[in-house]
């Protein structure tokens, strides 16, 4: 049904942007706890030489504006992105809710209708074929049972329109709203995420050159040592 499929389509968006957002937060907290440990290391080399102390320290502040870059558009796709995805799911769940009404109420009313042909036939038997007070106590029977299974009808068949009604209106709203409010919020996550793409390279960047640094300087630190080992 257009409705189930509506709600599957929600739901795979939502886990996706749920797991992008997530990968975010962890690289942003990762990025942050080894610019935490960069930093000690920083207070720690500058009583031997400040230079080590400065490199140190320049290579956290490196580490934490990318973590900040990372937390800023996980924050960014959760509130732009992921919320009216939520708020889409939780409308589709709803609609998927009233589709499983709907079809109680036409189980109810076929059960009803057959409920009120065995009533019928039942009546229509006992004024053929029964006699006496038999025919009498049968009849009312039937005529009991043939009435309430006509209250049941009635009473399915109006709120069987009542839900139709809502669900066809509903639907359409849901899918007008999905296209109006979605495509635009994803365009503009789109190009905001790109924004931040473009300035978390430039933060990759400058953090590689670092490293790149950082190994070069344990190299030349660890060559006196290399040598003296050799001979």
């Amino acid at each position: 049904m257009q409705v189930a499929r509506w709600g599957g389509e929600i739901e795979r968006v939502e886990k996706a942007v749920v797991a992008m957002v997530e990968c975010d937060k962890q690289r942003a907290y990762e990025l942050a706890r080894v610019g935490h440990y960069a930093g000690q290391v920083g207070l720690c080399e500058a009583a031997a030489s400040e230079d080590d102390g400065a490199f140190f320290a320049a290579l956290a502040v490196s580490l934490e504006t990318m973590s900040a870059a990372l937390s800023d558009r996980a924050d960014l796709v959760e509130r732009e992105l992921l919320n009216p995805v939520r708020f889409q799911s939780g409308k589709a769940s709803a609609a998927q809710q009233v589709v499983a009404n709907r079809e109680q109420l036409v189980a109810e009313l076929r059960g009803a209708l057959r409920r009120r042909a065995r009533a019928k036939k039942a009546y229509a038997s006992a004024r053929r074929y029964a006699t006496g007070g038999q025919k009498s106590a049968l009849a009312e029977a039937a005529s009991e049972s043939k009435m309430a299974a006509e209250r049941t009808i009635g009473d399915a068949a109006e709120a069987l329109q009542r839900i139709t009604t809502g669900m066809k209106r509903q639907v359409a709203q849901s899918a007008e709203e999905c296209s109006a409010d979605l495509r635009p919020v994803i365009r503009a996550t789109a190009c905001a995420m790109r924004a931040h793409a473009r300035v978390e390279r430039a933060h990759w960047v400058e953090l590689k050159a670092q490293l790149v640094a950082l190994q070069a300087h344990e190299r030349h630190a660890a060559a006196p040592a290399l040598a003296a080992a050799a001979t």
